[in-house]
């Protein structure tokens, strides 16, 4: 039999869980990750936003630059400056700018390694390239943060 306090505590219970539902329906979402990891972020219906960041994108704009440098230090300068004017200084100076944003984001948020999905800059999964999983342990972690706020 149901008592008054029973039916009231999973009323409570219930629109506690769909208020979390409700916040945490549409997260946003930072994948952090390199060249070496795919992710597949194809239904992008479950995020408010989505942005994939390469912490690998240092290296692709500056490879170009250490390309075949000769051993000689004044020869291998001269060279890279030579290839930073073809580029434009200030294209260049765009591209690297670019590039660190991923380290830098990565560095606000404490994200340590990759690959690495963050949830409303606040939530991160480790370890994980499956979009729908780290979906799946966000919002049981929702749910577990409501009930502990109790």
């Amino acid at each position: 039999m149901l008592t008054k306090t029973t039916v009231i505590f999973f009323a409570t219970l219930f629109f506690l869980y769909q208020s979390v539902q409700a916040d945490s329906a549409h997260p946003s979402l930072i994948i952090f990750t390199s060249n070496q990891f795919t992710f597949n972020a194809e239904d992008s219906s479950h995020f408010s936003d989505i942005k994939i960041l390469n912490l690998d994108a240092v290296k692709a704009v500056t490879q170009h630059l250490n390309h075949d440098l000769p051993l000689n230090e004044d020869a291998a300068l001269k060279l890279v400056k030579e290839r930073i004017d073809a580029i434009g200084p200030n294209t260049f100076n765009k591209q690297i700018l670019q590039a660190y944003q991923p380290l830098i984001r990565a560095m606000q948020l404490g994200v340590d390694r990759i690959p690495a999905v963050v949830f409303d800059n606040q939530f991160v999964i480790y370890g994980t390239t499956d979009i729908p999983l780290a979906l799946k342990r966000y919002r049981q972690w929702s749910v577990e943060r409501a009930f502990s706020d109790e």
